[in-house]
């Protein structure tokens, strides 16, 4: 597949695309900063801002796939997610591109399972109401296109070795604390990419 990733210097961003060009796919990283990917060879790299609709449409042709690991840094208010994802699920729409898959959370309701879970993720909340407004918004995003999506939501992402990987399930785990190593949620995203079963479904690893 041709997969255009957007957040592709983030951590778990690097390790897509390395991994998919391994697989024998051809990526394109968006990015504000091309000196970011430090090293990470995709197939085409495009500079721009999220919010640019005619650089965000350019990412996009010939794709057929798209990775969303938008993260926020500083002003938590920024409409990242929800602008930003709105922006690319236009500009998929426009270009016929309708698989997408979406790094999120699981750390807010409807995403959390079981008292101590809630109780955290309550406190979470508190502290990061902005940052979780976002993430609900980014979801109705989803929600109200007709494309193929797939959430995925991990607990908490470390940058160990890949381990023989846990099967994702479809309801939340009744830990926040759960581990996954990025190599690991990597391997998921891959094998999503064609798996109808993943369409329009939260999975978490």
């Amino acid at each position: 597949m041709k997969i255009t990733v957007f957040g592709a210097t983030s951590a778990t961003g690097r390790v897509f695309l390395e991994a998919a060009e391994r697989a024998g796919h051809r990526t394109t990283a968006f990015v504000r900063d091309p000196a970011r990917l430090r090293g990470v060879q995709p197939r085409e790299v495009i500079r721009g801002d999220v919010f640019d609709t005619v650089a965000v449409r350019q990412s996009l042709d010939g794709a057929d796939a798209v990775l969303i690991a938008l993260g926020l840094r500083g002003d938590r208010r920024t409409p990242l997610y929800s602008r930003g994802t709105r922006t690319i699920t236009d500009a998929m729409q426009a270009a016929g591109a309708r698989r997408l898959l979406l790094l999120s959370e699981a750390a807010y309701s409807p995403h959390t399972s079981g008292i101590p879970s809630r109780l955290l993720s309550d406190l979470y909340g508190a502290f990061s109401a902005p940052l979780i407004r976002e993430r609900r918004r980014q979801d109705a995003v989803l929600a109200a296109s007709d494309l193929d999506w797939t959430v995925i939501r991990p607990g908490i992402l470390t940058d160990g070795p890949p381990t023989r990987p846990r099967d994702p399930v479809l309801s939340p785990h009744r830990s926040l604390l759960a581990r996954t190593s990025r190599r690991d949620l990597v391997g998921l995203l891959l094998a999503a990419l064609d798996d109808p079963a993943t369409y329009r479904h939260s999975l978490y690893p």
